[in-house]
């Protein structure tokens, strides 16, 4: 037998003992915790650890939820993460969440007595308020504004930490009061580093370019903040020529830790919709999202407050889709569909949003936070013409509601002006 298959041979063979040997230690287990299941109930919820969105944002309304509606005193929650097989996203974040939560070790072995007991217990395990919303994927939307409702985040520095962060940032030559700004531009290469092996083609269309910032950078670094680029395993690197513009994502100082760090010390953050904007969201950090592709990333609550959308193209005509067109063609559809299944079948394309269009929604969004913002009568009417027709009682995946029961993000008052023939 060569030497490779044999290894091969080998790993599979301890792969499957390991796999038997958890089932009979977590069998037993599973039996006790069933036989007092009516007397003090223990559930296992699995966290999101290998997405740092989900694991950010999922996680902490989970933590707002319990806030809200704490567990009856016979009833304890313990949590477990991915299989061991998984990469955790963030370490920084998983050290923070493990001071936070109760997160228990051999995660494989633990997923195994969660599976006994789903088995043993039926629907009144599975169907748990917390699992049966913040396991899966639709448990990142905050329908029910709880980071509004609850406004101190569960995500906190110790003082080493902060003292690191803060040394840190001199070797970034920042000072420690900068007024930072975060730069968050999603591209194809962090998934594929990350979780190797698998075809994320299907997540093309979510990409942006990081060039149609760089006017956008320019512009807030000149009114004195400090534009930090964001990003783990980027394509191409952020070249601007301003000593407050700093392409963090290809320093050698990027880290877990920093990542988590200058995320929490942002003033606000831009976004193209990805993972690690909901870091920065669950610290109720205010945020603008450019790039974002309705219906799936609009982000409706608290505290996001502007965002522009990508637009919608045909191939055959190039003509460019109303907004009532994507609600009627796209939005019964992409719960059910992949994204770009439905484009695909519509003949669709995506178009980027132009450096011109990111430069003022980043102007608008400015203003409003540093409250130098004025609404005209005509911006109400523009921002009411688009939510008219919007339709926020959208189901997402899993049947519940898309967008939070409160709209509080507003589109940008410049695109809407610029495209305001989309509005008819």
């Amino acid at each position: 037998m060569p030497t490779t298959t044999k290894k091969s041979f080998i790993k599979r063979t301890l792969r499957k003992l390991r796999h038997s040997l958890e089932y009979v230690i977590g069998f037993p287990i599973s039996i006790l915790l069933f036989i007092i299941f009516p007397f003090y109930k223990i559930k296992l919820v699995k966290l999101f650890s290998d997405r740092i969105g989900h694991y950010a944002l999922n996680t902490e309304l989970m933590l707002c939820t319990l806030d809200q509606n704490p567990p009856n005193n016979n009833e304890k929650y313990f949590f477990f993460t991915c299989s061991s097989s998984a990469p955790i996203c963030n370490s920084q974040l998983h050290l923070m969440w493990k001071r936070t939560i109760p997160i228990l070790p051999f995660p494989d072995l633990i997923s195994k007595i969660d599976k006994i007991l789903g088995f043993l217990l039926g629907a009144k395990y599975k169907k748990d308020r917390i699992k049966s919303t913040f396991e899966p994927t639709w448990g990142v939307n905050d329908i029910h504004g709880l980071l509004e409702k609850s406004n101190q985040p569960h995500l906190v520095f110790n003082y080493e930490e902060k003292t690191r962060g803060e040394k840190l940032l001199t070797q970034l030559n920042l000072p420690v009061d900068a007024r930072i700004v975060c730069l968050i531009v999603r591209d194809a290469n962090y998934l594929k580093q990350h979780l190797p092996g698998i075809d994320w083609s299907h997540h093309t269309f979510r990409n942006s370019n990081i060039e149609n910032y760089k006017e956008a950078a320019l512009f807030l670094a000149e009114k004195g903040y400090h534009v930090i680029r964001m990003g783990k395993y980027v394509i191409d690197k952020f070249e601007v020529n301003h000593p407050r513009v700093l392409d963090y994502a290809n320093s050698p100082l990027c880290s877990d830790f920093m990542d988590i760090y200058l995320l929490s010390r942002c003033c606000f953050f831009i976004s193209s919709v990805t993972g690690l904007d909901c870091v920065p969201q669950i610290l109720r950090i205010p945020g603008i999202f450019t790039n974002v592709v309705l219906p799936s990333e609009l982000l409706t609550w608290y505290p996001n407050i502007l965002f522009i959308p990508k637009k919608f193209s045909n191939k055959k005509s190039d003509n460019i889709l109303k907004f009532q067109e994507i609600y009627d063609v796209i939005f019964p559809q992409w719960s059910k569909v992949a994204m770009i299944d439905i484009l695909n079948q519509h003949g669709l394309d995506v178009i980027e949003n132009s450096s011109e269009d990111i430069l003022s929604v980043v102007k608008e969004a400015e203003a409003r936070i540093t409250n130098n913002w004025k609404e005209t009568e005509e911006d109400q009417k523009l921002q009411w013409q688009f939510w008219e027709r919007f339709p926020c009682d959208t189901m997402g995946s899993g049947g519940y509601p898309a967008y939070s029961k409160k709209i509080k993000i507003k589109i940008g008052n410049d695109f809407l002006k610029k495209y305001a023939s989309l509005l008819n």
